[in-house]
């Protein structure tokens, strides 16, 4: 019996080491591939990868959209330096917008974005203007920030004569201790964060849960008119936004600054700076009446009012930023008169929304920017 006992205690040592072994080889084959891959299309070596920022470059696709009344068929198109649009060159580049999904606009069809809408508003004077567009879906400043720092150094000849910056509703999610808002000095977490593609890819996924489960900011078809409108905040007092709002304006401005900076640092280029209108809420007679939902923000409840002097308080920080850089500092946000009809969603617009952005900011620009002499344009 002793001797069955020992017996069997050796087949359990040896099956427990055969276990490890098995284990230990299984580890070492899976470090050694997640290596290889992160040093082939990671951030490590040479040349910054790009596709880290979800950029499309040579891309043309066709699809149908079921999100507005109009023209179902879309056509999406980025040129081989990842921009939508028309222009002579990459040196003859008049104004470069940058921003997120709303900049973007992957459900408007060519020839219907703000951007043409302004070029061809702007160009009608007599002289030929370009407004290109590198808006980048799901992008906020810590986007854009990459942007001047892995993309467009990337690209000879790059001096668009405006930068244009459509910004608020993408950084209002940002995390208010974000580890990304320390972009002036990293620490050894922030540089394998921002070198890694298995972080890229658990930062994608994350941010795709978020944005359809959480925040709700994906694209998709609202009925407008089955929502419950209010009159009445959650939040009591302009005291209590600020203090749920001071974290997150002390981090936005500083990516403000940075990105600003990087601007004048590298480009002979002017600041244009747009703040973004949220459909969660509307000014009607001098009253804000929000959506009645209550949703929270890092453990507060807020409804759609509330989310208006919430925002409010973020574009007054964006504009008091671009006043410090001297920019053009537009705050379309509180200016502009926009409904239910210039949204498919919360966020996003029609092509009747983008025709009024356009032409509002064609009002907003035409006697403050210096264009280009004509030129024959050539269509790509």
């Amino acid at each position: 019996m002793i001797l069955n006992l020992m017996e069997s205690g050796r087949i359990a040592l040896n099956s427990y080491k055969t276990v490890i072994k098995i284990v230990t080889v299984n580890i070492a084959i899976l470090s050694i591939l997640i290596v290889l891959v992160e040093l082939v299309f990671g951030n490590w070596l040479g040349k910054k990868n790009i596709n880290h920022l979800n950029i499309y470059k040579n891309f043309t696709y066709k699809y149908k959209q079921a999100l507005y009344k109009g023209n179902p068929n879309i056509l999406y198109k980025k040129d081989k330096y990842g921009f939508r649009g028309n222009y002579k060159n990459i040196k003859d580049i008049d104004i470069l917008t940058v921003g997120g999904s709303t900049t973007d606009q992957r459900f408007i069809t060519e020839g219907k974005t703000w951007q043409n809408v302004l070029s061809r508003l702007l160009s009608s004077r007599g002289q030929y203007t370009s407004v290109v567009n590198a808006g980048v879906n799901g992008q906020s400043t810590i986007g854009h920030i990459k942007n001047f720092q892995i993309w467009f150094p990337q690209i000879k000849d790059f001096n668009p004569k405006y930068f244009l910056f459509y910004l608020g509703i993408n950084d209002f999610y940002v995390d208010q201790q974000s580890p990304f808002d320390n972009l002036e000095q990293q620490n050894l977490t922030q540089i394998i964060k921002s070198n890694s593609i298995s972080y890229y890819l658990f930062r994608t996924l994350r941010g795709i849960i978020l944005a359809h489960f959480v925040y709700k900011v994906t694209h998709k078809k609202i009925n407008f008119t089955k929502m419950k409108w209010t009159k009445i905040p959650l939040i009591k007092s302009q005291k209590a936004y600020q203090k749920v709002m001071k974290m997150r304006l002390h981090n936005y401005k500083r990516r403000l600054r940075i990105l600003f900076t990087l601007v004048q640092q590298h480009y002979q280029s002017k600041i244009i700076l747009v703040t973004q209108k949220y459909n969660y809420y509307n000014k009607i007679n001098g009253e804000i009446h929000g959506l009645d939902k209550v949703r929270f923000f890092d453990g507060i409840k807020y409804n759609g009012v509330d989310q208006y002097y919430l925002m409010r308080l973020l574009n007054k920080a964006a504009i008091e930023i671009c006043n410090e850089f001297n920019g053009i500092c537009i705050d379309f946000a509180e200016d502009i008169k926009l409904n239910h009809d210039d949204f498919y969603d919360f966020a996003h617009n029609t092509p009747i929304g983008a025709d009024k952005i356009g032409r509002y900011l064609y009002e907003e620009l035409k006697e403050k920017i210096i264009v280009s002499p004509p030129i024959n344009l050539k269509s790509r």
